[in-house]
């Protein structure tokens, strides 16, 4: 059960992490957004459409750990549920 109890909590502080990485990249993106939608970064910044791709990219990735994460943890939350339910019973 400790073993599941510090996975839990690791679980935890990684989720944790990518939450404060999530926000700070969604911050970049809508700064990036920002900048991008004006026209003259588009005429005299050549290069920011490729920067554009790749902070979505990033956003995107992001979010999809995210996602992976949250169902990891509702897997471990379960898995501990079940674990005390059996000890209940014996």
């Amino acid at each position: 059960m400790a073993k599941v109890d510090r996975r839990l909590h690791r679980i935890r502080e990684i989720s944790d992490e990518l939450r404060r990485l999530s926000n700070q990249v969604r911050e970049c993106y809508e700064m990036d957004r920002e900048l991008f939608e004006t026209e003259r970064a588009r005429t005299e910044m050549p290069h920011t459409q490729e920067y554009m791709k790749l902070s979505n990219e990033a956003f995107r990735i992001v979010q999809n750990l995210e996602s992976k994460l949250k169902r990891m943890l509702a897997d471990v939350q379960s898995i501990i549920s079940k674990e005390r339910k059996l000890r209940k019973e014996l």
